[in-house]
């Protein structure tokens, strides 16, 4: 049995020895078509981050640069929107407003006309909470403790928002 592993040992070895000695043709490498990027001169390159111009770059043509104003009246806010019901001063503060629960720097669901606003509790005081809508001057909402409502159950298939009417 030794004998016949060896002579097939033998064999394939002798096959190897024999397909080293043929050296198969190598072919070169050729490069069939160069691939190439170009832009037309007033397009900005997609390589660039977004918004970005080289120092000199003129504007491209077609696009307005002056700055949208907006002529609307902004919604103002009032005190009497709101009630502050209850104050709790201690980190992080809270306040109750309208029946909901909210930190400093928390937003207010606030809908007037459709219109989402961003209504910010700006700070959060003994007196009352400060609330502030997009950039305006904030306004103090005293806080009315004669003046609780009795607790209604919400309705949780609705979104909950504050309704404002612009005067």
């Amino acid at each position: 049995m030794k004998l016949a592993n060896i002579l097939t040992l033998a064999v394939v070895l002798s096959g190897i020895i024999a397909q080293a000695g043929e050296t198969p043709k190598q072919v070169p490498y050729e490069l069939k078509a160069r691939s190439s990027f170009s832009l037309a001169t007033e397009t900005r390159s997609p390589f660039w981050p977004v918004g970005w111009r080289p120092a000199g770059a003129a504007e491209p043509s077609g696009t307005d640069t002056t700055p949208v104003v907006d002529t609307a009246p902004k919604f103002q806010l009032s005190s009497e929107s709101f009630i502050v019901s209850s104050v709790l001063l201690a980190n992080p503060a809270l306040a109750t407003i309208n029946g909901r629960s909210f930190g400093e720097g928390e937003y207010l669901p606030v809908v007037s006309n459709e219109q989402r606003l961003k209504v910010q509790v700006y700070a959060i005081r003994e007196q009352g909470v400060w609330l502030r809508l997009d950039n305006q001057k904030p306004i103090l909402v005293p806080m009315r403790r004669g003046e609780i409502r009795p607790k209604t159950t919400p309705q949780f298939n609705q979104e909950w928002a504050i309704k404002l009417t612009n005067k």
